[in-house]
C-alpha cells in the first residue's frame, strides 16, 4: 500500500517491511508498507442471533471492514435475538453470516451469545468461554 508519509522520516530506518519505490502513478517517490494481516477482530454490535448475523446502529466506524479483513471474528451482542428479528431489519444487519465458506471455518470463527452484562460478570468471575456458533 503506497503512503508518502514515510518520505523523509526515519521509520524506514527501523522497519525492514518499509520500502521506497519510484511512484507509478506520478513523479518522486512513495513508501510502501504490507498489508495488515488482521487474526482477530472483535466486533461489538447491539443484537445478533446464534448464528452470527450481526446488527448495529449508530456510529459503527470501520468494523465491518476490520470484520472482513479478519480471519476470526468474535462478536459481542449487548442482546440476542431470534433469527426474525433480524430479518425484520435488514438494513442494520453489519455482518451477515456468510463469512463462514465451509464447514472448516465454523471452528476458526467465534460468537459470544452472551448478552454483555452476563459476559462481564462472567469475566470478573475468571469464567470466560467462548463457543462456536459457526455451525
Amino acid at each position: 500500500m503506497p503512503v508518502r508519509t514515510n518520505i523523509g522520516s526515519y521509520l524506514p530506518r527501523h522497519n525492514p517491511a518499509i520500502k521506497t519505490i519510484a511512484n507509478p502513478y506520478g513523479e518522486g517517490e512513495v513508501s510502501v508498507v504490507p498489508a495488515l494481516r488482521v487474526d482477530v477482530a472483535i466486533i461489538h454490535a447491539q443484537r445478533a442471533d446464534a448464528q452470527g448475523n450481526t446488527q448495529t446502529w449508530g456510529i459503527i466506524g470501520e468494523q465491518r471492514e476490520a470484520a472482513y479483513a479478519a480471519e476470526r471474528v468474535i462478536v459481542v451482542a449487548e442482546e440476542i435475538v431470534e433469527p426474525d428479528v433480524l430479518r425484520a431489519d435488514p438494513n442494520r444487519t453489519l455482518l451477515p453470516d456468510f463469512k463462514k465458506s465451509s464447514a472448516e471455518d465454523a471452528a476458526s470463527s467465534y460468537f459470544i451469545a452472551r448478552p454483555l452484562a452476563q459476559a462481564a460478570s462472567m469475566a470478573s468471575a475468571g469464567r470466560c468461554s467462548r463457543r462456536a456458533g459457526r455451525t
